[in-house]
């Protein structure tokens, strides 16, 4: 991270970075297999998206790894105001500093202080190339890379100037190489029948909420008609997701109650009216709530007030089987504790079962 000038920021600058850099210095990731883009390809999908993934699906034990890896680390502050906080440094007072008031963001900043450079690890977040099974030799695969503006890497005054510089990138590539003999068997298989891949697929998608109400419904939240086995959701500002440094695009609003209607009819047996109800459902849902965790716990979900519902038909989407994809209508009923400003959205980020098909032609089917 430097100056506009190209120069390093002196000591206490006050200039952090999101914390999710890694996959958020990507404004757009594209992998092309057979002509099949595999994910999605609109500004900032992909790392929301991976936040998503990492924050879900992590425990916090793997945090030092992560920070050492990604330069990542979950925002610690009371609400969303304070994650937003550009005083990474506050002025002194009588001598004495102020505590910083997003703890995260001064951690991340040290990583990066005075011009530090980092060398950021992360794996492409497509869960093809997580499959357990080998893709076939002679796939003709593209990738495509775009970096992200620099305001939404950064946080920092609305009027600041830094920037972040790349040195290098690299595709680091694993392969194994089969003997002939494999080789031969695999393509008289694929003669007969496709290759068949179970990778489950992420979206983001998001939604407008209207200015100047305490409640609001979000009508059709899955327009095409085909559901999730899994959802999570939280209200964000629409800048946030755009190159603005003084706003955090992963710490969330707070939501007052929440009801959920599927098909019409409610979710829940009551709305959830409480942080305590929020949070319980929240973990219920993940899998976690009498085992395991995630990088989200009471401490820190007051900036990360997430809402996850699980839409399979045993409501076990969490044990991570395949699921038979379901249709209809959802809706949803948010209050919140003040009427809404303008510019704000849902982000809903859902996971789908799903099966691709690799045909001896290398052509790819996604179903």
């Amino acid at each position: 991270v430097l100056t506009a000038g190209n120069a390093a920021p002196g000591a206490n600058a006050n200039v952090s970075v999101v914390s999710n850099l890694a996959n958020a210095i990507w404004r757009n990731v594209d992998v092309v297999i057979g002509g099949e883009n595999l994910l999605q390809s609109f500004d900032n999908s992909y790392n929301i998206g991976s936040w998503f993934d990492i924050v879900l699906n992590s425990s916090r034990v793997r945090a030092p790894y992560l920070l050492q890896k990604e330069v990542f680390w979950m925002d610690d502050a009371d609400n969303k105001a304070n994650s937003e906080d550009p005083a990474i440094y506050p002025a002194l007072e009588g001598g004495v500093r102020p505590a910083t008031v997003n703890r995260g963001a001064l951690k991340r900043s040290k990583m990066i202080d005075q011009g530090k450079q980092v060398t950021l690890i992360s794996d492409l977040n497509c869960s093809l190339f997580k499959s357990g099974k080998l893709l076939p030799h002679n796939l003709d695969v593209r990738v495509s890379l775009t970096k992200n503006y620099d305001g939404y890497m950064l946080l920092e005054a609305e009027n600041g100037t830094h920037k972040v510089q790349f040195q290098k990138c690299y595709l680091r590539v694993t392969m194994q190489q089969p003997s002939d003999f494999c080789l031969n068997l695999m393509e008289e298989k694929l003669l007969k029948t496709p290759a068949i891949y179970q990778a489950e697929e992420g979206k983001v998608s998001f939604h407008s909420i209207t200015a100047g109400n305490t409640m609001v419904t979000v009508n059709n939240l899955f327009p095409q008609g085909r559901l999730p086995i899994m959802f999570s959701f939280g209200v964000q500002d629409r800048v946030a997701l755009g190159n603005a440094r003084n706003k955090n695009p992963f710490t969330f609003h707070p939501m007052k109650r929440v009801q959920i209607y599927i098909d019409g009819k409610p979710y829940f047996p009551s709305a959830l009216e409480s942080k305590t109800m929020h949070f319980d459902t929240f973990y219920q849902t993940l899998g976690y709530k009498n085992a395991g965790e995630c990088f989200i716990d009471p401490d820190n979900y007051p900036i990360h007030p997430l809402i996850t519902v699980d839409l399979t038909a045993d409501r076990t989407a969490n044990k991570h089987h395949l699921n038979l994809s379901q249709t209809g209508e959802v809706k949803l009923d948010i209050e919140f504790e003040q009427n809404t400003n303008d510019g704000l959205t849902l982000i809903v980020y859902s996971y789908y079962d799903r099966i691709i098909e690799i045909n001896s032609d290398r052509g790819v089917r996604v179903l």
